[in-house]
């Protein structure tokens, strides 16, 4: 499965990005290769969050668990431009976690998309 380390459990919003950095450090070097990393990526906007998922693959991240923080109502493409423009700026695999019901409807889109 991998190590998931700072995603999805709401921490993002009380760790500034030096301190999820640090944490994504002191995992990679934890795990020394034996499993795998999968750094959370929680951001308001694709541009912060291709920020962080490009920082955690530069570090050696096995992977990004992608999720979206959402203050106020989008619509589902915007949903799923965030995520698609997000995962398409890594090399890395992407989870993509989301609780919202107009989020799984733009993830069912983005699952039938071409890679």
């Amino acid at each position: 499965m991998g190590w998931p380390r700072s995603g999805a459990r709401g921490e993002f919003a009380y760790l500034n990005l030096k301190q999820r950095r640090r944490i994504v450090e002191v995992a990679i070097d934890a795990a020394g290769h034996r499993v795998p990393v999968i750094p959370g990526v929680s951001a308001t906007t694709a541009a912060a969050a291709i920020a962080q998922a490009t920082t955690y693959q530069q570090m050696g991240a096995t992977g990004i668990l992608l999720t979206l923080d959402i203050y106020f109502p989008l619509g589902d493409r915007q949903i799923e431009v965030y995520f698609k423009t997000a995962a398409d700026a890594v090399a890395l695999p992407i989870i993509i976690y989301q609780s919202g019901v107009s989020e799984i409807f733009a993830l069912g889109r983005l699952g039938r998309a071409p890679q």
